[in-house]
């Protein structure tokens, strides 16, 4: 909660400080945000405008949550890195409508102990590659975005439970995927 109010002044802040300027945002390469996307990523991004109709955005997430009760010790680490090439198929001032495709790596390692001896992990080693189409909208200095695109995953996942050996499961899917984005132009 205290991170979702930090990049709400940061924005309101930021939002300031443009008011009073008319400034293009094409005059601008780079642009940082936050993406929640199934196609490309998860977390925060940065985007750099190679050229006219060419950009490439790269995204990292980190998560670690721990939680201790009288019957549980539950601890959860998840981490995403991706990337994402885009390129333009319309432009102007406003907004864009862009081709995109890249992929990501997630890391899930999820741990629960019982207190009645019984213990459970899952090492979730998830790659995926996927194609697509997003829509982003300019306004000032920020961008909004939405995207729908057609992914391919692998979740390599290593079980092990009640302290016996571990056995490995495999899920390979294709599927829809979508995406949201905020950013700031700059």
């Amino acid at each position: 909660m205290k991170l979702i109010i930090l990049i709400l002044m940061v924005f309101l802040y930021l939002s300031e400080l443009i008011y009073c300027q008319e400034i293009k945002s094409t005059d601008f390469a780079n642009t940082i945000g936050i993406k929640h996307s199934n196609t490309t990523g998860y977390g925060a991004f940065y985007n750099r405008r190679l050229s006219e109709n060419i950009s490439i955005q790269f995204l990292a997430m980190y998560f670690y949550y721990f939680r201790q009760t009288d019957e549980l010790e539950h601890k959860n680490i998840n981490y995403s890195l991706g990337t994402e090439l885009q390129r333009n198929i319309i432009r102007n001032e406003n907004y864009r409508v862009y081709f995109l495709m890249g992929g990501y790596y997630y890391f899930d390692d999820d741990y629960k102990d019982y207190q009645n001896s019984q213990t459970l992990t899952i090492f979730n080693n998830s790659y995926n590659v996927a194609i697509g189409v997003a829509f982003e909208y300019q306004y000032k200095r920020f961008i909004f975005s939405a995207e729908i695109g057609y992914k391919f995953y692998e979740d390599n996942k290593t079980i092990t439970e009640l302290d016996k050996n571990p056995y490995p499961v495999l899920y390979r899917e294709t599927k829809l995927a979508g995406g949201l984005t905020v950013g700031f132009i700059f």
